[in-house]
């Protein structure tokens, strides 16, 4: 793992085995001579017993957490966001995984990190609204 200053995130070093592959085909690029920025957004995932813990993104800090999905059934995400602009997003038992699913709402949250746009906390937290509608909308 390589303490690196990301497109997104700044300076950062990420101890996971994710962000290890990722580096190491970055690396293998370069020495071929493909140079290409690393911009990897961030994944981790733990299962713990019966629940699913999946995180995307890198927040140092926050300003606000909002809640998509209900608290009480342990089936949620909580999206972290500073200045109106997401930065990560947890999710308990929702969110899918965002290396092997398009549709997931974590890739999806993935791509709304890396646009950096200021989000409608209301339109995050509605269930109704596709996480990837607000990306397209912000083109």
């Amino acid at each position: 793992m390589a303490n690196l200053l990301h497109p997104v995130f700044g300076r950062v070093r990420v101890e996971h085995f994710n962000n290890a592959e990722k580096q190491g085909r970055a690396v293998a690029r370069a020495v071929l001579g493909n140079l290409q920025a690393y911009e990897y957004i961030y994944s981790f995932w733990s299962d713990q017993y019966e629940h699913i813990l999946e995180y995307v993104g890198f927040a140092r800090s926050w300003e606000r957490i909002v809640l998509r999905g209900s608290y009480d059934s342990r089936k949620f995400l909580a999206l972290y966001l500073a200045q109106g602009i997401l930065q990560a997003a947890f999710g308990l038992n929702r969110g899918g995984d965002p290396e092997l699913d398009a549709d997931a709402e974590l890739r999806a949250c993935q791509d709304l990190i890396r646009g950096r746009i200021r989000l409608s906390e209301d339109a995050l937290a509605d269930d109704l609204v596709d996480l990837r509608s607000l990306n397209r909308a912000a083109l």
